[in-house]
């Protein structure tokens, strides 16, 4: 068998074509599907808010990416609002991740949601110990679920006096260096 530049070419251009059609036609059903399912989470879903209440202020909810991350999460809060509500915790930061030391680990690799991020949720699953939000991002039509502990669940945004200290908690954080910081997303790979 012979190598034929013709047939090579034909082919590059057949590749060249239908990769780039067969790409935005996956991106482009995702995005439908995500839009599909942001009206009825508009129509049918309860919108709540995650963020933990501190004595001292409010910061960003940990979440899980699944069930049961969820409930290692809810133990971790139960320990900490009940069993050692008055230890100070020790806080070391490494990268872009906030690792508590003591009293007790992060059970999870960390991941948040923001504070005054809207999250849709079944008018059902606010009772449960761990609740499944989702949390879209309507300017590429991404989305994501979150499990949350209902103990950081709330009806409403923080007051504007406990978001502005969060600002300020936040803006003393060291900042990363990191080429990767900030250029992930959590919604999926199409989202800018």
């Amino acid at each position: 068998m012979r190598f034929s530049v013709k047939k090579f070419l034909i082919s590059m251009v057949v590749i060249s074509v239908t990769a780039p059609i067969l790409w935005y036609v996956y991106v482009g059903f995702w995005k439908l599907k995500t839009k599909n399912l942001f009206e009825k989470a508009q129509n049918e879903f309860v919108v709540r808010y995650g963020y933990e209440e501190r004595s001292n202020g409010i910061t960003q909810t940990l979440v899980g990416k699944n069930q049961n991350e969820g409930g290692k999460i809810a133990d971790y809060y139960y320990k900490l609002n009940h069993d050692l509500k008055d230890v100070e915790r020790e806080i070391f930061i490494r990268g872009d991740d906030i690792l508590y030391l003591s009293p007790i680990p992060v059970p999870i690799h960390l991941k948040y949601v923001g504070v005054k991020t809207k999250l849709y949720i079944k008018p059902g699953d606010l009772n449960n110990e761990v609740v499944k939000a989702y949390v879209f991002n309507t300017d590429c039509w991404g989305y994501f679920i979150a499990y949350i502990p209902s103990v950081n669940i709330h009806e409403s945004e923080p007051p504007p006096e406990l978001y502005e200290k969060f600002l300020e908690y936040v803006e003393k954080l060291p900042k990363s260096t990191s080429p990767k910081f900030g250029s992930l997303s959590p919604y999926g790979f199409y989202c800018n």
